[in-house]
C-alpha cells in the first residue's frame, strides 16, 4: 500500500526486471541489494506473512479444523506470496496480486465473523453480496488506478473487523476462563496492526531521512531502518494474531473447550488439543 513514487531512477530499462509499471514504489532503494530482486528487504519480510499462515495451516490440518479455517489462513499465505511478487518486481501486475488479494482475505475475515455460530443467519446470501462487492472493488481499483482507493477500503474493512470481534467477545460469559486469552489475542492484533501502520507512514513521509540514516549507520543496522519491511511482520503478526482469535471464538461459541493455547518464542501461538475436534 501506498500513494508515494520513492525512487527517482526506478524506470531504469537495465534493471533485471526491466521498467517499473507499477503505480507504487517504496523508500528501500531499488536493486541496492540484489540484481535480481528490485526491493530486497520489502521482498523478504513478505515471508512473514507465508510462514506464519503456513505454520498455522499445519495446527489446522493436524487436528481437522473446520475448513473456513483453513481457506482463511490461505488467504494470508496468498497476500504474501502477492506481496513478494510485487516487491521483487515492481510491475503493476504483480501489484495487483498483492493489493487485491488483501481485500479479499480481509473480506473473508468479516464473513467468517458474522458467520460465526453453528447455522448460518444469511444462508448464500451473504456469500453472495459479499463476492459482487469484491468483484466491484476489483474492477472499480483497476478503472481509477488509485493506491488511495485501495488503502479507504482496506482500512475500513479492517476497522469492521476489529470492530466485530470486540463486540462478538460480549457473546461469551466473563465467567469464561478463555475470554482473558482471547482479549490479549485481540489486544496483541491490533496494538502489532497499529505499529505496523505508524511504520508504513514513517516509509512515506520520512523517506530521505531514513536513507540517509541507513547510508550513515551502513550494514547490517540499516536493515533495520526498512520501515515497510516492519510494516510486513507487524501486519503478518496482527493477522496471525486475529486469525487465532477468530479460531478461538469460534470454538468457544460453539462449545469446544479441549485445546489449550501455549505462546512459543517470537510470540508464535500454538493450540494444542486433548483429542480431535471437527469445528
Amino acid at each position: 500500500m501506498g500513494v508515494l513514487l520513492l525512487d527517482n531512477v526506478a524506470n531504469n530499462t537495465s534493471y533485471f526486471w526491466g521498467e517499473r509499471t507499477a503505480t507504487l514504489d517504496w523508500c528501500e532503494e531499488n536493486y541496492a541489494t540484489s540484481m535480481y530482486i528490485a526491493e530486497f528487504w520489502n521482498t523478504i519480510t513478505s515471508l512473514s506473512y507465508v510462514l506464519l499462515s503456513t505454520f498455522t495451516i499445519y495446527q489446522c490440518l493436524k487436528n481437522r479444523l473446520q475448513t473456513r479455517i483453513i481457506v482463511l489462513f490461505s488467504g494470508v499465505t496468498v497476500v504474501g506470496v502477492g506481496s513478494m511478487a510485487f516487491h521483487t518486481t515492481l510491475k503493476y501486475s504483480t501489484q495487483l496480486l498483492d493489493e487485491l488479494p488483501m481485500i479479499y482475505t480481509t473480506s473473508i475475515f468479516a464473513y467468517l465473523l458474522i458467520e460465526n455460530g453453528k447455522e448460518l443467519k444469511y444462508g448464500i446470501k451473504l456469500p453472495i453480496v459479499m463476492i459482487l462487492l469484491n468483484v466491484m472493488l476489483t474492477i472499480s481499483y483497476i478503472v481509477i488506478v488509485n493506491p488511495a482507493f485501495h488503502q479507504l477500503t482496506f482500512g475500513f474493512t479492517m476497522l469492521f473487523n476489529f470492530y466485530y470481534s470486540a463486540k462478538l467477545m460480549n457473546k461469551l460469559p466473563n465467567s469464561n476462563t478463555r475470554k482473558r486469552d482471547m482479549y490479549q489475542l485481540l489486544i496483541k492484533a491490533f496494538v502489532a496492526a497499529l505499529i505496523g501502520f505508524l511504520a508504513w507512514n514513517l516509509d512515506n513521509m520520512c523517506c530521505q531521512s531514513l536513507r540517509s540514516a541507513r547510508k550513515t549507520y551502513g550494514a547490517p543496522l540499516d536493515v533495520f531502518l526498512q520501515m515497510h519491511g516492519w510494516w510486513h511482520v507487524f501486519t503478518a503478526y496482527g493477522s496471525h494474531s486475529l486469525a487465532m482469535f477468530l479460531t478461538v471464538l469460534r470454538m468457544e461459541l460453539l462449545g469446544t473447550h479441549e485445546y489449550k493455547l501455549e505462546y512459543m518464542p517470537f510470540g508464535l501461538i500454538l493450540l494444542k488439543f486433548k483429542k480431535s475436534k471437527n469445528m
